[in-house]
């Protein structure tokens, strides 16, 4: 027997026919749950961004002692050219963080709307997702927004949330063959009618 994935691959075939799934199932889920629910979530987003912050700081303190180190060496030549020099630290940890930054700044604005529009906001943008609206299946799909759906999921009806949690679970047990032959049988049998498969849950095979 193989040893389970570590990590999401966005590039596997595998997971580009999961990841539609659980989308699916959540926002059906969604569909399911009073939008004033999310709000709570969206509130416990909020207060998490802190100590999120931190741990991109831990997480990058190769990066942020490689720049230091570089600073040092350069203090000199970075001395000479003045207030230029300001702004080439500031380049330097903006590359570091960037996509943390960034993540993090489109979360805190995403949970900020769902809390000022009373969790409808989710609602909303589930629903064109399962109308096949491009924009908001997009916005969904994409990094940040995937997250939320991961704890927001948490919130959703047991028998939708099944579908979330066991996909990918599956997805981490696939490097298995026959456990990869499961979970392309989950994708067909949620395909062959997902709002039955939302209500029933996962199969149990």
């Amino acid at each position: 027997m193989r040893p389970p994935r570590q990590l999401i691959n966005e590039q596997d075939p595998l997971w580009l026919k999961v990841k539609p799934v659980i989308l699916d199932a959540f926002c059906r889920g969604v569909r399911l749950t009073p939008p004033r629910r999310f709000i709570y979530l969206s509130i416990l987003d909020i207060a998490w961004i802190p100590i999120s912050v931190i741990m991109a700081i831990a997480l990058k303190s190769v990066h942020l002692i490689i720049l230091a180190i570089s600073l040092v060496l350069l203090a000199s030549p970075l001395k000479e050219i003045g207030s230029l020099s300001h702004l080439i630290v500031y380049g330097a940890l903006l590359a570091v963080f960037y996509r943390d930054l960034k993540d993090g700044i489109m979360r805190f604005m995403f949970s900020a709307a769902i809390l000022v529009t009373g969790g409808k906001l989710l609602a909303w943008i589930c629903d064109g997702y399962l109308n096949h609206a491009p924009f908001r299946q997009y916005f969904l799909a994409s990094g940040p927004l995937f997250e939320v759906s991961a704890y927001a999921s948490a919130l959703i009806p047991y028998s939708a949330r099944t579908w979330y949690d066991d996909m990918v679970a599956a997805y981490f047990d696939s490097n298995d063959p026959a456990r990869e032959s499961r979970l392309l049988r989950l994708i067909g049998d949620y395909w062959k009618n997902p709002d039955t498969a939302v209500r029933e849950g996962t199969p149990t095979y």
